[in-house]
């Protein structure tokens, strides 16, 4: 009897692991050529604002591209009176973005906010 009990088991436990039937293969839409198109798009429509929203760089400042660290050479130099968008305020640093789609990182004293026209 024990050992039917035991074939009986071992047989609905294989009978539970048995792959079930998949799904065929459906065409979907590259879901990446979309992230990509709406990203294109976001970006667009930023750099667009850069006059609305522009910064202007005070003084010649080095940048930085893939972060804000000072244990490496700067990437380079923005001169005074570059006008960039302001992405991101990072305490003492600040992400900002030129029209040309170089986005980099500098020290944030370097930044004027953009001037009202006079009469608002």
């Amino acid at each position: 009897m024990r050992v039917f009990l035991i074939c009986l088991l071992l047989s609905l436990l294989c009978l539970g692991c048995r792959p079930t039937k998949q799904a065929p293969n459906q065409t979907v839409g590259n879901p990446l050529s979309q992230n990509e198109h709406e990203l294109k798009q976001a970006i667009q429509t930023q750099t667009a604002s850069i006059s609305e929203n522009s910064h202007v760089i005070t003084s010649e400042t080095e940048y930085y591209t893939t972060g804000p660290q000072q244990g490496r050479p700067a990437d380079g130099k923005f001169t005074a009176g570059t006008k960039v968008i302001l992405v991101e305020n990072l305490g003492s640093y600040a992400l900002v973005q030129l029209a040309s789609g170089l986005t980099a990182y500098i020290i944030a004293e370097a930044l004027e906010p953009p001037k009202l026209p006079k009469g608002l």
